[in-house]
């Protein structure tokens, strides 16, 4: 029958067989041979072999089971967090565009680039969880600040919220020309996360409170560099996926300041 198509069976005979019977036998579904008279000890033995090869094949059926599971929960959560990775990932896109748009709609409808690169800020330091932000540009060879936050001392006083918004931007104070120009200057990334002990960002970081981490993107223009958008003071490091969404929106502010120029 069916439910005991696993039990091994063994025969018990008081005639001699040859190997053609034995044959038969094993077909038949026999596991071993005795003959009587039978001794009760190789019999008992025989059996503790076969209770023992059943308890192990039970014991490794159900560790395969219990990998499955195991397997199959492992699979779940991994599937789940790639889920929720990818619902993060297009979360943050979706934000990262609507910045773009928004800057991009301001600008055309405005005819404000100074605007637009506020979005653009506000839109990095979001994206970012960054706690300060500037955006600045070369203009007429000398750089300007077009947009900051929690950046205290960045612009002199005597520049006025006015001149942004007539088209002049705010020019940087003391050393932060020479580290803005230097910054500027270099078409790739600057990351760092202690920039205090970067001489070269020293300027640009003085009197910034909480400025350990710090990552600055170049604002590339037709002929290269003409502008950086840094945001600082998050308590992490800024990681690929930081990065990515700064120069998405450092290109769209270079498009969007080399068209304010054109239509000055």
């Amino acid at each position: 029958r069916e439910r005991y198509s696993g039990t091994p069976i063994i025969f018990l005979t008081a005639e001699s067989v040859d190997f053609s019977q034995v044959m038969r036998g094993y077909e038949a579904g026999a596991v071993d041979f005795m003959l009587k008279p039978i001794e009760a000890t190789i019999l008992k033995s025989k059996v503790q072999v076969f209770v023992d090869l059943f308890n192990k094949t039970e014991q490794v059926r159900r560790q395969a089971a219990q990998l499955r599971e195991l397997t199959q929960r492992a699979h779940a959560q991994e599937m789940a967090i790639e889920k929720a990775r990818k619902a993060e990932e297009l979360a943050r896109t979706n934000e990262q565009l609507a910045t773009m748009s928004r800057a991009m709609t301001t600008f055309l409808e405005e005819r404000s680039w100074t605007a637009a690169a506020r979005q653009l800020l506000s839109g990095a330091l979001e994206l970012t969880g960054s706690r300060s932000g500037f955006l600045a540009t070369l203009l007429d060879d000398a750089p300007r600040v077009w947009a900051v936050h929690g950046w205290p001392g960045f612009i002199e006083a005597a520049n006025g919220s006015e001149k942004a918004r007539g088209g002049e931007g705010w020019k940087p104070a003391g050393g932060r020309v020479a580290a803005l120009r230097e910054v500027i200057a270099t078409t790739g990334t600057w990351c760092c996360t202690d920039p205090c002990d970067d001489p070269r960002l020293m300027p640009l970081v003085e009197g910034v409170a909480g400025m350990r981490n710090f990552v600055a993107v170049p604002v590339m223009g037709a002929d290269g560099s003409i502008g950086v958008l840094g945001v600082g003071g998050r308590d992490e490091s800024y990681d690929g996926d930081s990065q990515d969404a700064m120069s998405a929106l450092a290109r769209t502010a270079g498009v969007l300041f080399e068209s304010s120029q054109q239509i000055r």
